[in-house]
């Protein structure tokens, strides 16, 4: 799968069968303290769990995220993330 619109798409049962992820996006917002990451592609966003990642990721960082789908509880996820930075938009002075 390679976009959030492609994952949401999938009906609970689907996102159980851990299909591939690898997708680009542009973090939204990120909390390390709250283990909180949103994410947006081109007409998508989502929030990834961050338990085992603790970088502080800017507004504006363009990342690559890999894992798998699940539907753990009432929606569908990305389950198993793993987190790549890919630099800054051109707006954004300061990355990770």
């Amino acid at each position: 799968m390679h976009s959030i619109q492609e994952v949401y798409a999938l009906s609970k049962e689907q996102a159980k069968l851990g299909y591939p992820i690898d997708l680009e996006a542009v973090v939204t917002y990120c909390n390390v303290g709250l283990q909180m990451l949103f994410i947006q592609d081109n007409a998508e966003y989502t929030f990834i769990g961050t338990q085992d990642n603790k970088t502080n990721y800017r507004t504006g960082t363009r990342v690559r995220v890999t894992g798998v789908t699940q539907a753990p509880g009432y929606a569908i996820a990305i389950g198993n993330a793993k987190i790549q930075s890919l630099g800054c938009l051109l707006y954004t002075s300061r990355c990770v």
